[in-house]
């Protein structure tokens, strides 16, 4: 059983981390080239939309993908139920943030934004019909094709929103992007998944379900507002263009964040599942993910951090010079991310959704205290305020889990002792590259180079790579090349 989920593992672990390199990596491409056409204010009209469209998506799943997920044994009956149940919730909330559209633009004092939240919004709707075809794969650990619907849907969707932002199209670009990779999705999951809905809903099941993810339909809320309360205050009080220069900096941070998170969190939580039963085979995996993660997660927060300036005169010119020191906050924010999430999903996986819940219920009025206090300060306080109270809540995460598991905060610390070594190591070199080169096309090729040289051979010679890990990538790299 062990060497059949450590394949599982792998190989998931390939075909996500495959998918989110190029799904992120050509997503920043096209983001940066739409950046480089439109303005500011244009990414501001749209930033202000998503933590509706955010808190739609939680209404609408109300847990059941991970319900889905989580559930030992899934049937047709299971999967109808909740195919459905997502379809009418969807209709539902359409109809509200259509109703409601004219007060969203009060809200902002924003005109515009009313026919935009009508238009933009039908998403929510379009993306239902997807969430159970994509649980139902991702509990199968079918990530591969996973990655090539994605891919797929990217590339059609920003070909033609940047064909749109060259014709003069503005923001309108930027929507009918978000649209088409919908649709696109929409059309090819039914041929990858191989599973069409039946007319049934069943009242059982949907109960088995609706208890498991309920619970997480008030944390998904906390969650969405916690990450978005920024977003929502600098729209009210700022104009649109500092909401633009916040939602860049929000997306260039959310790349690498995003990236690893969405790779741990796909892959780590149906496999901590599968062996749900095993609490000490359970603790043994959680803490090789989250040394792996944190020696990932390291050096990737120091190199963008340090080298934020150059990387966005160089990737989106001058005028978005503003954003960097929001970036470099909100970036060392996000890039605890994956490892909080690996703590979580190891208390979804016991079933713990209550404790799981009571962190949220923490973290929102820390986050809303923080952003209130910084809110006068402006946004770069904000976005300091936001660092804080995910390290805060990084600590309380893994001290639950220590209490839990036995393996708290002081032990992680002595574990990665090493790590943080070779990081500091990491800083003091690249920061002596930015101190010696000028020209930022220099201070980002010498100093990543570098940087990333420094970090490789610390960890080589503190002997921090994980031999296993390392065999699995060079035997599966050539399949994917």
């Amino acid at each position: 059983m062990e060497q059949d989920i450590k394949s599982k593992f792998f190989s998931g672990l390939s075909w996500v981390f495959i998918q989110n390199v190029l799904l992120k990596g050509l997503g920043m491409v096209f983001s940066v080239i739409l950046a480089r056409i439109l303005s500011p204010e244009d990414f501001g009209l749209v930033g202000m939309l998503t933590v509706f469209i955010s808190l739609s998506q939680v209404f609408i799943e109300s847990g059941i993908t991970e319900a889905l997920i989580q559930k030992p044994d899934c049937s047709d009956r299971d999967y109808s139920t909740a195919f459905f149940f997502n379809i009418v919730v969807s209709l539902t909330v359409y109809a509200l943030l259509f109703l409601g559209a004219p007060l969203i633009a009060t809200f902002y004092h924003t005109p515009e934004l009313c026919l935009l939240t009508k238009i933009l919004c039908i998403n929510v709707v379009l993306g239902s019909l997807i969430i159970v075809q994509r649980a139902k794969m991702t509990r199968a650990m079918e990530f591969r094709p996973l990655t090539f619907i994605s891919l797929t849907s990217l590339i059609i969707s920003s070909v033609v929103g940047l064909v749109m932002a060259y014709k003069g199209w503005g923001v309108w670009s930027l929507v009918v992007q978000t649209l088409l990779y919908t649709c696109v999705s929409v059309v090819m999951f039914p041929l990858f998944s191989h599973w069409f809905p039946k007319w049934i809903f069943d009242k059982y099941s949907f109960m088995k379900l609706w208890n498991y993810g309920s619970r997480l339909i008030v944390t998904g809320v906390l969650n969405v507002v916690i990450l978005n309360l920024s977003s929502i205050l600098v729209g009210r009080y700022y104009k649109s263009r500092q909401v633009g220069f916040y939602t860049r900096a929000q997306s260039l941070a959310e790349v690498p964040a995003g990236l690893l998170t969405t790779v741990l969190s796909s892959v780590s939580f149906p496999m901590f599942c599968k062996i749900q039963d095993d609490r000490d085979y359970q603790l043994k995996v959680y803490k090789r993910i989250l040394f792996n993660a944190v020696l990932i997660v390291g050096p990737i927060a120091v190199l963008l951090t340090l080298l934020a300036k150059p990387l966005v005169l160089v990737l989106l010119t001058e005028k978005w010079l503003p954003c960097v020191t929001i970036m470099q906050f909100l970036l060392l924010g996000r890039m605890l991310m994956p490892i909080g999430a690996t703590n979580t999903n190891l208390l979804r996986s016991v079933g713990n959704t209550s404790l799981y819940m009571k962190l949220y219920f923490i973290e929102a009025p820390l986050t809303i205290l923080g952003i209130i206090i910084a809110v006068p300060f402006g946004v770069e306080a904000m976005a300091f305020s936001t660092l804080l109270v995910t390290l805060i809540m990084f600590l309380l995460s893994s001290q639950i889990i220590g209490g839990m598991f036995g393996y708290g905060l002081l032990k992680m610390i002595a574990d990665w002792r090493m790590i943080f070594l070779s990081l500091l190591l990491m800083a003091l070199g690249l920061y002596g590259i930015l101190i010696v080169i000028s020209n930022e096309y220099l201070q980002l090729i010498v100093g990543g180079l570098v940087g990333a040289a420094i970090y490789l051979i610390c960890c080589k010679c503190f002997h921090l790579l994980d031999d296993e890990i390392v065999e699995q990538i060079r035997k599966r790299m050539p399949k994917f090349i």
